[in-house]
């Protein structure tokens, strides 16, 4: 999914309504992902302002918590990419199961969108240390 998503991009909306195709960090720096580019240092710089402000904080100043630090202004929201514009997502919660999305041999050639059908369980086993989870559907990708 990662270099799925790296690839083609994924439409997404931030909290301020701007959207944009996001791709992933092999193509950060790519002509594709501007916006992408401009977008992070507006938040990185709003991060710095904030934290030049706590540090030199007047009496009286609150310190925003976490969820209102502004960087998230310009930040994706999750939800947002699963827009009708991308691709079907590799697997589907089913209730308490997965599904895995049919077409999955061929997700690097430029297609707009996969196959939408979804049919095949995809089960996994954990190892007894949680270290790496392995697809007992394997075979059904790369």
């Amino acid at each position: 999914m990662h270099d799925e998503d790296s690839k083609k991009g994924l439409w997404v909306k931030n909290p301020q309504n701007k959207e944009w195709k996001s791709f992933g960090d092999k193509r950060l720096f790519e002509s594709d992902d501007k916006e992408t580019v401009r977008l992070l240092g507006l938040a990185q710089q709003q991060s710095v302002t904030e934290i030049w402000d706590a540090h030199h904080h007047q009496p009286g100043y609150q310190i925003p918590e976490p969820s209102a630090y502004g960087a998230w202004q310009y930040a994706p929201i999750v939800d947002s990419a699963f827009s009708d514009k991308n691709f079907p997502p590799m697997f589907l919660r089913d209730g308490d199961g997965v599904q895995l999305r049919s077409d999955n041999q061929h997700w690097w050639f430029p297609k707009e969108a996969s196959d939408k059908t979804y049919g095949k369980p995809a089960t996994f086993v954990l190892d007894a240390s949680l270290q790496s989870v392995k697809s007992a559907t394997a075979d059904t990708l790369i």
